[in-house]
């Protein structure tokens, strides 16, 4: 039977920051799958991270955190993706192609810029 010291330790857990990654699945069908060999300026990450933004954006979830863009990712792929890897690749490389839309505690929400969108375009958009 659980005391109340464990009662309390339960309520003392963080909230979940989880938030949905999946919107309008229909807007973005004609997007190309993301595949492991995918590689925007050598660097597997930075296509990852353009196609779950350049998704979220066709289905209207918005701007994603480094662990929102690992889950969208590993959910819609067959490409493991960790989410401090993710972070760690924003932070050390700084790609111009994204921008940080606002941040939250000690999270940053990440989005495409034009040059972000024309990339996924360019490698994943329609008819690719």
């Amino acid at each position: 039977m659980p005391s109340e010291e464990d009662d309390a330790g339960a309520a003392k857990k963080r909230p979940a920051k989880r938030r949905p990654v999946e919107g309008d699945r229909s807007a973005s069908q004609q997007v190309r799958p993301l595949h492991v060999e995918d590689a925007i300026n050598g660097s597997t990450y930075l296509a990852r991270i353009i196609w779950s933004l350049g998704v979220a954006q066709l289905e209207g979830v918005g701007p994603l955190r480094p662990a929102d863009i690992a889950r969208m990712v590993m959910s819609r792929s067959a490409v493991s993706l960790e989410p401090p890897n993710v972070a760690r690749y924003i932070r050390r490389s700084k790609p111009t192609s994204i921008v940080v839309d606002h941040s939250e505690g000690g999270s940053n929400y990440y989005k495409l810029n034009s040059k972000g969108r024309k990339l996924f375009d360019d490698h994943f958009g329609k008819g690719e």
